[in-house]
């Protein structure tokens, strides 16, 4: 009885199938990006109402993959970041959410001039003034370094 032995492919057969192995490796498929994000998360309004006791929650940004690094642990959290006001309170919000689990939150009070606080609008990437009232730069040490993306 012989032995049936599998040939190995050579020639232009062998280049045409790992040329369409790597094309297909590369394609995106639908179910890429919740393979580490998650979910997009649905209901994001009611999660996040009972997250942060919120009476009314206004979405400032929609959800949006998104990564950080945790402060406890170092280690890197992926999800969907969503920015919120929430009232009453009068506060803004950013929260890490994997379907319904929130992975990481930030909730801070609104300031006098009416913009949220420097480390919640970083996370967001929301745009902050970098004058003050009367027209002057800040200096350098009044800078808010934020601890998650360093820098300031």
């Amino acid at each position: 009885m012989h032995e049936f032995i599998p040939r190995r492919k050579t020639g232009l057969a062998a280049m045409l199938m790992g040329g369409l192995a790597l094309v297909a490796w590369a394609a995106p498929t639908p179910g890429s990006l919740a393979a580490g994000y998650g979910a997009e998360p649905r209901a994001v309004e009611q999660v996040i109402a009972e997250a942060g006791d919120a009476l009314r929650v206004n979405i400032l940004l929609p959800p949006r993959p998104h990564s950080i690094r945790d402060p406890k642990t170092g280690r890197w959290l992926y999800g969907w970041r969503v920015c919120a006001h929430l009232e009453p309170g009068d506060r803004v919000a950013f929260f890490l959410l994997q379907g319904r689990r929130i992975l990481y939150q930030l909730i801070e009070p609104v300031g006098a001039n009416g913009l949220g606080a420097r480390s919640v609008a970083d996370l967001c990437g929301l745009p902050l003034p970098l004058r003050r009232a009367g027209g002057k730069h800040r200096p350098r040490e009044e800078q808010h370094v934020d601890p998650l993306l360093g820098g300031g």
